[in-house]
C-alpha cells in the first residue's frame, strides 16, 4: 500500500508541474523520467507502475514537444509509451506513439539514426499482429538496413526473428530458417538468461521444417528443447502436428493431450487428426468444441483459426456426403481468412490479392470449396455449380501466382508447386467438363492457361527476375550486390554439400546464411522500386490466339500436352485453328515411358524390338490422336508435361506405315508456351563458336575422366574459338562465355536426379585438382550471363536429364542454360554414343551455317546419320541418334546464302549473250 501511495505522489507532481517552464528549466523532466524508467524496468512490474510508468513518459513528451524540443529522451518517451501499451494490447495507440517517435527523429537535429531501430522494429511487430503483412514488411526492412550499419544494436534477435516469422507465415519456409538460425546464434552469444528465446527460435526453426514436410529433422529440434521446460504447450501442439505429419496419429493426439492452453487451437487440430483417421463423430465433437471457444475470442490469431475451424467443419460435411452445407463452411472460412473479402455468395472469391497473404490456409479454403461445387454439381446436375467450382480454382489460381511473385527464392517457388499443382490438375478437368457440356470455347481457353500457366512458372518467374534485374534505371550497386550474394551462395552451397566435417559444415552454413539473409535484404530494396514492383506483378496469361501470332509460317503447330487424374489431353493449335483431343489415361502409359527411358540409359543394352514397340505405343497415345490436325506440318513444337518431358518424339513409330516422325517433321520443345519468343525475333548473326573439347586427348593418364576422342573431331573446323584438351578449361569458358553467339560444348557431365548439387559440367582437370576447378556446378550455371549466346549445344551425356518436379518439368543442366539467359539449347537426354553425336553434330553446324531453322537443322542432320553409309545398321537404332533435342527458339541463326545463286544466274547470262553475240557474229 505504501509503495501505492508513493507512486501516487511521483504521478501528481507530475501532473501539477507547470507548463510553461523554459528550455533551460527541463532537467527536473529529466529527473522525472530516471524515476519512469525505474518503474519500467522493474523486475516486480504491475499494471499500476505501468500505468505510472506511462503518465510519465507522456507529461515529459508534452512538455517537450510544446517547446519543440527534439531530444533522444523525447524519441525514446514515446518509444517506451508504445511499448507499454502494446503490453496492454492496445495496439493502435501503441503504434500512434512509435509513429511519433519516428517523427521525432526526423524533426530532431543532428539524432543518430541507430534510435530509430526499435520504433522501426515495434511498428512492423503491431502491423504483423494486426496481419497488415505489407506495412510489417516496410518497417521490419527499415530496421534491417539500420542493423547493417550497428549490427551489435540492442534486440537485433528480435528483428530476425521477426522477419523468420513473415516469411513463415507467407509460406517462404526456408528462408524463415535463415533469419530464425541468425536470431538464435545472437542469442546463443549473449550471457545467461537467454534460455526462453534459445527455446522461441529453436521452436520456430523446427516448425519451419515441419512445414516443409521434413518431420523427422522438426522433431529432432524439438526433442531438445523438450528439456528446458518452457513454453511447453506451443513445443506440444507442434510436436503434434510434426507427429501427425508422419501419420503417427497416436503419439500425437497424446501430445495435444498434454495442452493447457491454446484450446482454439488444440481443438481444432484434435479435429483434424480425427478427419484424417475418418473419425468423424470424433472430429464433430472438436470442431464444435473450437467453435464455442472462438464465440468469446477476439484476437486476430483466433480468427484465423476460427477460418481453419470452418475449414475443417466444411471436410467433416463433404465426408458426410452435404456438399452444399460444406460449401457455406467454406465461404464463410475464406472470409475469415482473408479479411478484404465479405461477400456470402457462394459463386464469388477473392477477385486479385496485393501484398503478403497466410497463403496456405486460404488456398486450402479455395480449394476445398472449389472440389465440393465439383461433387454438388454430380449430385444435382447444373452447369452453374461446375462455374462457381471454376471461379474459386481461378481465385486460388490467382492467389498462388501472386505469392509466387512476391518469393524471391526458386526454392520456395518449387515447394508451392507441390501444393498448386494437384489443384491445377481438377481446375483443368472442370474447364474441360464445361467446354463438352456447352462447346463454349472460353472454357477451353481456361483449360489451356491453367496447363500452361502451371507449367514452368518457376523458370518463368526467374527469367522475369532477371530480365527486370537488368532494366535501365535501378541502382547499380544494389545489382551489384545482388549478383555478387548470388554467385557467393552458389559457392558456399557447393562447399556444402562436399563439407564432411562438423565443424567445417556448421562454419559453410553460418556463412551461407549469412549471404541469403543479405541478399534477401538487396532484393527487398530492389522490390521498392515502383516500376519495379509493377513490372514484377503483371501478370499475362498465354492464350491460343496469342500463339497463333506468334506463329512464323503456316507449316508450323503447337502441341501441348497434359494429364488430369483420368485424361491424356493435347491442345493443339495451327495458323488455322485451336481446339484438343483428349483419351484415357490408360494405366500402362507411365509405365511405357519408364520403359523406354531404362532402354535408351544404355544404346548398347537396348532391344531395337522394344523401342520400336514403346515407339508405336506412344505414337498410339501421343500423336495419332492428332495426327490429321498436324499431317501437312513441317515445324512441330512440343510443349511436354512431367514425365512426358522423358520421350523423344522424333523416334516415334507410326506403325501404319513404318515411319518414325522424325522423317515427317523438324521438332523443337519448349518448356511451356509462355516462353515461346516472338515472331522473328532473333536477328541474323555471324556463326562464331566458342568449342570445347577437353577430353579428346586420347593417351592422357593424368585426366580426371575417361577420354573422348570423337569430341575433337566434333569441333574442329568450327568458325570462332576453337578449345580442346588442357586449353578448355572452367576459367576460360567463364571467362569467354558471354563473347559468342554459339557456344558449344563436347564433354561430360553427371546429373544427379535428386540433388541439383550433385550435377555439373566437367572441364579440363587433372587428378588431385580440386573439383570446383574443373566443374561447372548446376547452381552456377544459374548466375552465368549468356543472354548474348543464341545457341548452346550440350552434347555432354544427360544434360537434359535431371529431378522431376510436377507442373515444372525436368530440373536439368539445360534448364540452368535457359535460365540464364540463352533462348535455344541443344541437349542430351541419355549417355549418348560419343561416336554418333559427333556425326549428327558435325552436319548440325554445316546446316545451321546453311541458313536452315534449328529444328530442321537438327533433323536433316540426324536423317544423315541414319542415310549413312558409314554408320553400321546396328547403331542406327534410335538409343543411338535419339537423344539429342532442341529445347526453345527454333529460328535460323543466319540468313540464307543467296550468293551462289546469284553468281550461277550471272554466269548462265553471260553464257547466253556470249551464244548470242556468236550466231549473231556467225551469221554475218
Amino acid at each position: 500500500m505504501l509503495r501505492f501511495y508513493c507512486l501516487l505522489f511521483i504521478l501528481l507532481l507530475v501532473l501539477i508541474s507547470p507548463q510553461s517552464q523554459g528550455i533551460k528549466e527541463i532537467a527536473p523532466y529529466e529527473q522525472l523520467y530516471r524515476q519512469a524508467e525505474k518503474l519500467y524496468a522493474s523486475p516486480d512490474a504491475t499494471t499500476t507502475t505501468d500505468s505510472t510508468a506511462l503518465s510519465i513518459y507522456q507529461q515529459i513528451a508534452r512538455t517537450l514537444q510544446q517547446k519543440n524540443v527534439y531530444t533522444p529522451v523525447l524519441l525514446d518517451c514515446y518509444l517506451k509509451s508504445g511499448i507499454l501499451k502494446m503490453s496492454a494490447n492496445d495496439q493502435q495507440q501503441a503504434l500512434s506513439f512509435f509513429n511519433k517517435a519516428i517523427t521525432v527523429f526526423f524533426k530532431g537535429n543532428h539524432l543518430p539514426d541507430s534510435l530509430l531501430f526499435k520504433p522501426y522494429l515495434y511498428a512492423g511487430s503491431i502491423h504483423y499482429t494486426l496481419n497488415d503483412l505489407d506495412s510489417a514488411k516496410y518497417y521490419y526492412s527499415k530496421a534491417e538496413a539500420i542493423n547493417a550499419t550497428y549490427p551489435a544494436i540492442d534486440e537485433s534477435e528480435r528483428l530476425f526473428n521477426k522477419l523468420g516469422a513473415l516469411y513463415y507465415e507467407t509460406g517462404d519456409y526456408r528462408k524463415s530458417i535463415r533469419y530464425f538460425e541468425k536470431a538464435l546464434s545472437v542469442v546463443e552469444n549473449k550471457k545467461a538468461g537467454s534460455d526462453f528465446f534459445i527455446v522461441n527460435y529453436k521452436n520456430n526453426i523446427a516448425t519451419a521444417w515441419l512445414k516443409l514436410h521434413e518431420y523427422g529433422k522438426a522433431l529432432q529440434i524439438f526433442n531438445t528443447v523438450l528439456p528446458y521446460k518452457i513454453a511447453l504447450n506451443e513445443l506440444y501442439y507442434n510436436m503434434a502436428n510434426a507427429y501427425m505429419g508422419e501419420r503417427d496419429y497416436e503419439t500425437a493426439l497424446r501430445f495435444l493431450r498434454q495442452i493447457h492452453q491454446m484450446d482454439l487451437e488444440k481443438y481444432n487440430t484434435i479435429a483434424k487428426v480425427f478427419l484424417e483417421q475418418k473419425k468423424y463423430d470424433s472430429a464433430g465433437v472438436y470442431i464444435n468444441k473450437a467453435a464455442a471457444i472462438y464465440a468469446g475470442a477476439k484476437s486476430y490469431s483466433s480468427k484465423i483459426n476460427y477460418g481453419v475451424n470452418l475449414t475443417y467443419s466444411g471436410d467433416l460435411k463433404v465426408a458426410g456426403g452435404k456438399p452444399l452445407e460444406a460449401i457455406n463452411d467454406y465461404q464463410l472460412a475464406i472470409q475469415y481468412l482473408y479479411p478484404f473479402f465479405n461477400d456470402v455468395n457462394i459463386a464469388n472469391n477473392p477477385l486479385s490479392f496485393t501484398g503478403l497473404q497466410n497463403f496456405s490456409l486460404l488456398f486450402d479454403a479455395l480449394t476445398a470449396k472449389a472440389s465440393a461445387l465439383n461433387m454438388l454439381e454430380s449430385l444435382q446436375p447444373g452447369r452453374h455449380y461446375l462455374q462457381y467450382a471454376l471461379n474459386a480454382y481461378t481465385s486460388a489460381a490467382a492467389l498462388a501466382k501472386h505469392i509466387e511473385r512476391i518469393y524471391f527464392s526458386d526454392d520456395a517457388r518449387l515447394f508451392l508447386k507441390t501444393k498448386v499443382s494437384p489443384a491445377t490438375q481438377q481446375a483443368v478437368a472442370v474447364a474441360i467438363r464445361l467446354f463438352n457440356q456447352t462447346r463454349d470455347k472460353q472454357y477451353l481457353q481456361t483449360a489451356f492457361m491453367f496447363a500452361e500457366n502451371n507449367k514452368a512458372s518457376v523458370l518463368q518467374a526467374g527469367l522475369q527476375q532477371q530480365e527486370l534485374s537488368s532494366m535501365a534505371g535501378l541502382p547499380s550497386g544494389l545489382l551489384a550486390s545482388e549478383k555478387k550474394y548470388k554467385a557467393e551462395i552458389a559457392k558456399l552451397g557447393i562447399q556444402l554439400s562436399q563439407a564432411k566435417d562438423s565443424v567445417t559444415l556448421h562454419a559453410l552454413k553460418k556463412e551461407n546464411d549469412e549471404a541469403e539473409i543479405n541478399l534477401a535484404a538487396v532484393q527487398e530494396k530492389l522490390d521498392q522500386d515502383p516500376l519495379y514492383h509493377q513490372l514484377k506483378f503483371n501478370n499475362t496469361s498465354v492464350t491460343t490466339e496469342m500463339l497463333r501470332k506468334k506463329m512464323v509460317s503456316n507449316d508450323e503447330a503447337i502441341l501441348s500436352y497434359y494429364y488430369t487424374t483420368d485424361s491424356l489431353l493435347c491442345f493443339y493449335i495451327t495458323d488455322k485453328e485451336a481446339g484438343y483431343s483428349s483419351a484415357p489415361l490408360k494405366e500402362d502409359f507411365f509405365l511405357t515411358v519408364v520403359s523406354l527411358r531404362q532402354q535408351l540409359q544404355t544404346p548398347a543394352a537396348s532391344s531395337r524390338r522394344l523401342l520400336k514397340q514403346y515407339g508405336a505405343a506412344l505414337f498410339n497415345d501421343l500423336i495419332l490422336p492428332v495426327v490429321e490436325k498436324i499431317k501437312n506440318i513441317r515445324h512441330l513444337l512440343i510443349i511436354p508435361y512431367n514425365e512426358i518431358s522423358y520421350v523423344p518424339f522424333e523416334m516415334l513409330f507410326n506403325s501404319a506405315d513404318g515411319s518414325l516422325l522424325l522423317n515427317k517433321h523438324a521438332i523443337s520443345y519448349n518448356y511451356t508456351a509462355g516462353l515461346l519468343p516472338e515472331k522473328n525475333s532473333q536477328q541474323s548473326i555471324n556463326y562464331q563458336v566458342l568449342a570445347m573439347a577437353p577430353f579428346s586427348e586420347k593417351n592422357n593418364a593424368s585426366l580426371i575422366l575417361p577420354p573422348l576422342p570423337s569430341s575433337g573431331e566434333e569441333i574442329d573446323g568450327l568458325p570462332g574459338e576453337v578449345l580442346s584438351g588442357s586449353h578448355a578449361t572452367k576459367a576460360q569458358f567463364e571467362t569467354m562465355s558471354q563473347q559468342y553467339p554459339v557456344i558449344h560444348l563436347a564433354t561430360h557431365a553427371v546429373v544427379n536426379d535428386t540433388n541439383a548439387l550433385g550435377s555439373y559440367i566437367e572441364f579440363y582437370g587433372k587428378k588431385g585438382d580440386a573439383d570446383t576447378s574443373h566443374r561447372l556446378y548446376e547452381r552456377e550455371i544459374y548466375n552465368l550471363d549468356i543472354k548474348a549466346a543464341k545457341l548452346v549445344i550440350l552434347s555432354a551425356c544427360e544434360t537434359g536429364n535431371g529431378l522431376m518436379v510436377s507442373g515444372e518439368g525436368v530440373i536439368s543442366l539445360s534448364r540452368a542454360f535457359s535460365y540464364a539467359g540463352c533462348k535455344s539449347v541443344i541437349t542430351s537426354l541419355w549417355k549418348a554414343d560419343d561416336i554418333a553425336t559427333a556425326f549428327i553434330i558435325k552436319r548440325l553446324h554445316y546446316y545451321l551455317q546453311k541458313g536452315l531453322k534449328k529444328d530442321e537443322a537438327l533433323q536433316k542432320a540426324k536423317i544423315d546419320y541414319l542415310n549413312s553409309s558409314e554408320i553400321d545398321t546396328r547403331f542406327k537404332s534410335p538409343a543411338y541418334w535419339a537423344h539429342l533435342v532442341l529445347i526453345g527458339d527454333q529460328q535460323e541463326l543466319v540468313s540464307k546464302s543467296y550468293k551462289w545463286y546469284f553468281f550461277i544466274a550471272a554466269m548462265a547470262v553471260m553464257i547466253l549473250v556470249a551464244i548470242f553475240f556468236y550466231k549473231k557474229t556467225g551469221q554475218k
